[in-house]
């Protein structure tokens, strides 16, 4: 859905986007110059409820929220915009913090490249004012950030973890068939060759051909029980 949401837009026009302004609206996003408006109560947007990536936008300078925005998004992923410096929230930053739990996915040298540009909510001398405030993204603590770098780190120790768990799985899946091995290897050394079986039956029915059956009963008149067990079926 996230990859939708800018479908209209060709590639000349992403190249063209320096400036991502997120506000309220419902309309499709548009572009006017160099600046990419982004409505966030747009439907296709709305059903964007993990990532949104900005990658499409190599040029991308600046991204601007305004206060009043309200996400469902779990993430905006920025780690491959190398050209992003600023991130502005503009009129009050209490409401936007309030009103949003997303975290952005960046690369860890964007820690000290990328300025949060807000705004302070200063009470002095008995009168309150609003003081711009520049911080980086390493020193603010308004937007939570992961590193994709963490991330992926995350994802190779999951992936290890998986692989030892399938590797058990055939360990024990092999061990399982060694031991199946192992026993039919000692049936089979315990079970008279057919020839002894031969010589059994010459020594128990002399001068009458090889048949199980009047085997079986005369071993068990005869109670040869070290044989026995081999007529058991």
């Amino acid at each position: 859905m996230a990859q939708t949401l800018f479908n209209h837009l060709n590639n000349d026009q992403k190249i063209a986007t320096k400036h991502v302004y997120f506000k309220s609206g419902n309309q499709q996003p548009t572009l006017s110059g160099d600046q990419l408006t982004i409505y966030f109560g747009y439907a296709n947007f709305t059903q964007i409820k993990d990532e949104l990536d900005l990658a499409m936008f190599p040029n991308l300078r600046r991204i601007t929220f305004n206060y009043s925005c309200a996400f469902d998004l779990e993430s905006i992923n920025i780690s491959k915009n190398e050209k992003l410096s600023r991130i502005i929230i503009d009129s009050g930053n209490y409401s936007f913090t309030q009103n949003n739990h997303f975290t952005l996915l960046i690369k860890e040298i964007q820690l000290s490249r990328i300025i949060l540009i807000f705004f302070d909510y200063i009470f002095e001398s008995g009168s309150s004012r609003y003081l711009n405030t520049f911080k980086s993204l390493r020193e603010q603590a308004i937007i939570p950030y992961i590193l994709v770098e963490d991330r992926k780190l995350g994802q190779l120790e999951a992936e290890v973890a998986n692989l030892k768990q399938s590797l058990a799985q055939k360990d024990q899946t092999i061990a399982e068939k060694d031991r199946t091995i192992a026993d039919l290897n000692r049936k089979a050394q315990q079970t008279p060759t057919l020839s002894q079986f031969q010589e059994l039956n010459n020594i128990a029915l002399p001068c009458t051909d090889l048949e199980f059956n009047k085997l079986k009963q005369e071993i068990k008149r005869l109670k040869l029980k070290d044989f026995d067990p081999h007529f058991q079926k």
